[in-house]
């Protein structure tokens, strides 16, 4: 039996930092379903990375965003790609800047449209352009033009070819005249007959201004 056996959620509360700090990985994954709600923000944010290697993908998704925004920018890090895909759109909405620049582009390049669909506009615009590039064709096709129109100029800038193609023509047409402007020439290049199309005039100025 592990050494969490039997407490009930209020007791996981209010275990002290020696006995939280000797919780082994297998301890961490025996916690049920009624004893996950028991952890505070502050013993979520104690955990070690080998502790935090215990929660499996269904424990991950039965944190509160309270609980998420306790993981510190080192336990979001080590957070393998299967424990991220626990993530429900409600959680990543929660996530910091600070957390979002901790997820490895392997997360990234994991994550579903629903789980990119939890992203707020200033959560995309923290992501780093290294991470920007992690994200497929499709997974940028999926966002919403009100995420599209919130990316930065710098994010705009090094998107893909690739990237840019997959974009819709309701995407492009999102578009700020400053985020037309900041696309790359070989990015404009890349751009389809039906994406031109989806451009207003403002836009066009802004093509032929660069």
């Amino acid at each position: 039996m592990g050494t969490l056996t039997g407490l009930a959620s209020s007791q996981i509360a209010t275990l002290s930092s020696s006995q939280l700090a000797g919780l082994s990985s297998s301890d961490i994954a025996g916690l049920t379903t009624s004893q996950i709600p028991g952890l505070t923000s502050s013993e979520i944010a104690a955990l070690s990375v080998t502790q935090l290697g215990g929660l499996s993908s269904t424990q991950v998704g039965l944190l509160t965003t309270a609980q998420v925004a306790g993981l510190t920018s080192t336990g979001i890090g080590a957070l393998t790609t299967g424990q991220v895909g626990g993530l429900t759109s409600k959680q990543v909405a929660s996530l910091s800047s600070t957390q979002i620049k901790a997820l490895t582009t392997s997360d990234l390049s994991s994550l579903t449209s629903t789980q990119l669909g939890g992203f707020t506009t200033t959560g995309l615009g923290a992501l780093t352009t290294t991470q920007l590039a992690a994200l497929t064709s499709v997974q940028i096709s999926s966002l919403s033009v009100t995420q599209v129109a919130g990316l930065t100029t710098t994010e705009i800038a090094a998107l893909t070819t690739g990237q840019v193609s997959g974009l819709s023509s309701a995407q492009v047409a999102s578009l700020t005249t400053a985020q037309v402007a900041g696309l790359a020439a070989t990015a404009i290049g890349a751009l389809t007959t039906d994406q031109l199309r989806g451009l207003n005039s403002r836009q066009v100025a802004s093509l032929t201004s660069t």
